[in-house]
């Protein structure tokens, strides 16, 4: 039956022309075609791809190429950029990179692609080790900017030392404007960074001449004219900070409300305040170096909150005159005596830098805890000297102590914020007396002990 169907579709005269083509084919000699046609060999095919490319194109891949390599990213990574960039298969996306690597001169690592015959995996490992090796340290590298940066930023005791406006009309307000900020962060959650940075933004403002047109009278700046209180320029600093800090800041209309405006006159002071420093927001504070001298420890994250806890309850330290230059260093006392106005601070805190500061907070929460507080990776990471730190560890001491026991009868916003589970309930713990410390021996194994064991007992009772 399928015969008869077959027959019916296919007529007997089709095959048979079918087998006619076939046979004569047979007598017909096969070409060469080893001989005649080129061997094809993965740089052959890449180049062919990459000269059909546009000039912008191809400007384009090396610029993708060099950049990423140089910047250590890994090759697959390049490999797949350059697949989906260009929408090309991933293998051909690894033969182009492995040959512009070997032909640019620019580009580095390269890869040495010798045969066609080589295993792509074992190129791959190749250029996979050498890029790992010329790979920078981005997190030294943003160290070292740091510490350049906190040469030259502007601390609270520069209002002072430029005659800008008197301590003890000044210090009062600015003593609730640190508060008020730090009760605001709390309230919202903001990091420690944005704080603190706002802590510097509200410095560098008050130094610029244009100050006395925005502030009032009452801010304690001295001829200060201006129409805004000193408390709402601080809030919306902290609102500027925290759109350049956080992700996902407080709404305009939150700060605004806060510091008891509207929002289209928060706005437009918000434009004012950034046209006026120049949009220069960059900072190097205490936060920022916390972070790396906790990593260089083997211990838990309580010492981490704790250093921050400390670090938080500096900042409500007093702006007020002393007397005694032993608490600073020659660098220090150089630097008040050429200012216009030659006062002392009485705590050093104000004067101190950034990356000194988070030394301290991170050798006194060590302290405390009853571990030793300043180990070899401590120091290799850091690279402070111990005794520059010395007077600051014993500030941080007393300001954290006169923190706590403030919250007892007026409520501590830095306190009841590390009070809370998400902070381990840190804000509970009641520092004890520095000759508490000294007695418990808490820095053994530092040249730290030996600074405070020949303290006399007026200063033990001081303490």
């Amino acid at each position: 039956m399928w015969r008869q169907v077959r027959k019916q579709i296919l007529p007997n005269r089709c095959f048979g022309n079918v087998a006619q083509v076939s046979q004569n084919t047979e007598n017909v000699p096969r070409l060469d075609r080893s001989r005649s046609l080129p061997e094809f060999t993965e740089t052959c095919r890449a180049s062919e791809w990459y000269h059909k490319l546009k000039l912008e194109e191809r400007d384009v891949l090396e610029d993708m190429i060099l950049s990423f390599t140089e910047h250590g990213a890994r090759v697959k990574t390049v490999i797949k950029l350059v697949a989906h960039k260009f929408d090309i298969s991933h293998r051909l996306a690894r033969e182009v990179v492995a040959w512009r690597s070997q032909v640019s001169t620019n580009s580095s690592p390269k890869v040495q692609y010798t045969s066609s015959k080589e295993d792509p995996l074992v190129l791959l490992a190749k250029w996979e080790k050498m890029a790992d090796s010329s790979k920078h340290n981005y997190s030294t590298e943003v160290f070292e900017w740091l510490l350049v940066e906190e040469t030259k930023q502007e601390t609270s005791w520069d209002i002072i030392r430029e005659g800008v406006a008197g301590v003890s009309v000044f210090a009062p307000r600015r003593q609730v404007c640190i508060e008020g900020m730090t009760y605001f962060s709390a309230k919202y959650k903001l990091l420690s960074k944005t704080t603190e940075a706002a802590i510097v933004y509200l410095n560098r403002f008050l130094l610029l001449d244009g100050a006395k047109a925005i502030l009032d009278s009452d801010s304690g700046v001295n001829g200060a004219s201006g129409k805004y209180p000193l408390m709402t320029v601080a809030i919306c600093i902290l609102m500027i900070s925290s759109k350049y800090e956080e992700v996902y800041p407080p709404a305009l209309t939150s700060f605004a409300k806060f510091a008891q405006h509207s929002a289209k006159e928060f706005r437009m002071l918000e434009r004012t305040l950034l046209g006026m420093m120049s949009w220069k927001l960059l900072t190097s504070t205490s936060a920022d170096y916390i972070g790396r001298f906790f990593k260089a420890l083997d211990c838990s994250y309580k010492t981490y909150l704790l250093g921050m806890f400390i670090l938080e309850a500096s900042w409500q330290a007093n702006l007020s005159l002393g007397t005694s230059t032993l608490i600073f260093n020659p660098n220090t006392i150089k630097y008040l005596k050429d200012g216009r106005n030659k006062a002392i601070p009485d705590c050093v805190l104000h004067v101190a830098k950034p990356s000194e500061i988070a030394l301290g907070c991170i050798i006194l929460s060590l302290a405390y805890q009853g571990k030793l507080c300043y180990p070899v990776t401590l120091e290799h990471s850091s690279g402070i000297c111990v005794k520059s730190v010395s007077h600051i560890v014993k500030q941080l001491h007393t300001q954290l102590k006169a923190e706590t026991e403030k919250h007892v009868t007026r409520s501590s916003a830095v306190v009841k914020k590390y009070s809370m589970r998400r902070y381990h309930k840190i804000g509970t713990f009641k520092p004890p007396s520095f000759h508490k410390l000294l007695e418990h021996n808490a820095f053994r194994g530092t040249k730290l002990s030996g600074m405070y064991s020949y303290a006399s007992p007026m200063q033990k009772k001081a303490w």
